[in-house]
């Protein structure tokens, strides 16, 4: 509650669920923040321009295209938030790139491919082609695995799950690798084991505030 101190008024971003009927139908409420819930309070001082800062939790996370845009909206609206320029290119190997600087000295850049898991696969979500290869393939197998671990990241949602619960994760190249059924192998398809995942998962306003931290742009 911290953010109040600079003063009313202020913009309140929160985790919500559905309300029940009789709350609905009786009282006409449309949003339920439950205690346990994510929530963030905003000052108009020390954030002038909530409007083109916050990314709401979209209610569509699958197929993954959709997660995708999810993903690179919260990229986007980084600029608001850097001091530092950057650039933010989908599709270059891996799903989304962030070149960060403007010089050769402090230039640098981060990848962030996205997963969704929508039930296609039973308990998994597949990466790389049927024959083990691909981008995503070849990232986890290099070695070492140093250098990736800070510049690679996968973002997840698990889409079974409700708008409003802990469906996200953000892991590291060393934390996908564990994750992978099998480990990771040219000459099969590979998966990541969702089941592997769950104690990574975490809400949308924590998850949108990795991602922005990860690649150096912003904590929102």
């Amino acid at each position: 509650m911290g953010g109040l101190k600079a003063g009313l008024p202020c913009t309140v971003a929160a985790q919500w669920r559905e309300p029940g009927g009789v709350q609905a139908r009786n009282f006409g409420h449309r949003y339920w923040v439950r205690e346990d819930c994510d929530l963030e309070i905003m000052s108009p001082v020390s954030h002038p321009s909530p409007p083109e800062r916050v990314v709401a939790e979209p209610t569509i996370v699958y197929p993954e295209a959709a997660f995708e845009t999810a993903v690179l909206a919260v990229l986007r609206a980084g600029p608001s938030m850097s001091k530092l320029p950057f650039v933010v290119v989908p599709r270059l190997g891996l799903d989304i790139a962030v070149f960060i600087g403007n010089s050769a000295e402090s230039s640098r850049v981060h990848f962030v491919e996205a997963k969704s898991y929508g039930g296609q696969r039973p308990g998994g979500v597949g990466f790389g082609n049927g024959n083990g290869e691909g981008p995503q393939v070849d990232v986890l197998l290099a070695e070492p695995p140093g250098p990736l671990d800070a510049s690679v990241h996968w973002a997840f949602v698990d889409a079974t799950r409700d708008v409003g619960t802990a469906r996200y994760a953000l892991i590291d190249c060393q934390e996908a690798r564990a994750a992978a059924m099998g480990g990771v192998a040219r000459g099969k398809q590979n998966n990541f084991k969702v089941s592997a995942l769950t104690h990574h998962l975490v809400g949308w306003l924590k998850f949108r505030d990795q991602l922005t931290s990860c690649v150096g742009i912003g904590s929102r």
